[in-house]
Order: structure tokens, then sequence, then C-alpha cells
């Protein structure tokens, strides 16, 4: 907040010295009114109630990526048809995770994608691993 202050003299000292403010007293007091603004809104961001505020703030929204990081990573159904069901999740490497479970096979996939570049040339192949499973009778 001191810097803003001493920019602030600095800028009236320069419009002084430059002749665009001629009058000296009105820089002072130019500089008067726009360094009493800036401590009002100091004192505004730094009363107890607000800091307050912005910690809710900033907890409601901490609590809202770790629910959001909660549901991407729990399986969940994403498309049901014919008595199968799809499952998706996000791993710990990032990567979104399928698999279907239907009455007689379970099958498992996995995909992602591998690039290479060649000079300025970019070349991304998509893979996909699928690991079906047989269900117990």
């Amino acid at each position: 907040m001191i810097f803003f202050y001493v920019i602030l003299l600095a800028v009236s000292l320069w419009l002084i010295w430059r002749g665009i403010v001629e009058d000296a007293p009105v820089a002072v007091l130019a500089f008067a009114v726009i360094a009493t603004a800036g401590a009002f809104g100091l004192y505004h961001e730094t009363r107890p109630e607000v800091l307050a505020q912005h910690q809710a703030e900033d907890l409601a929204e901490a609590k809202a990526q770790a629910a959001k990081e909660l549901r991407e990573t729990t399986p969940h159904v994403i498309r049901q048809a014919d008595g199968c069901k799809v499952y998706t999740w996000k791993g710990g490497d990032g990567r979104y995770h399928y698999f279907t479970r239907c009455p007689s096979t379970t099958s498992t996939e996995s995909s992602w994608e591998t690039c290479t570049t060649s000079g300025k040339t970019r070349t991304c192949k998509t893979n996909v691993e699928t690991v079906p499973t047989e269900n117990s009778k």
C-alpha cells in the first residue's frame, strides 16, 4: 500500500513539473483525495467481517472443488442400454477410465493419447486398452 502512495506522490510531482497542473496545492489536494480513497479501500478490505467473508468464500470454493474431484474419481453410471451399464471415473493419472457391465461379461476400457513431434509436424494417436472378463454364473 505504501508503494501506491509513493506512486501517487510521484505522479502529482510529475504533473506539477510538466506544467500540466500549474497550481501545486491542486496537485497536493488531488493526491490527498486519492490517498484517502485508497486508505478507505484498504480499511474496507481488512475489516474482520470482510476477511471472514473472503475466508468463507474460499472455503466454499475448496469444498466444491473437493466434491467435484470425489464425483470424478468415484465410478458412476453414464449410460445404460439393453441391460448393460457403462461406468466411468477419473484415475490418479488424470485419464478417464470406462468399464461396461453386462449380464454375461464385464469389460474395462482405458484410452489415452500419445503424441510425437517431428520438426514442425505433431502426430497424435489414440490408444485404447480393453480387458473383457466373463461374469461368474
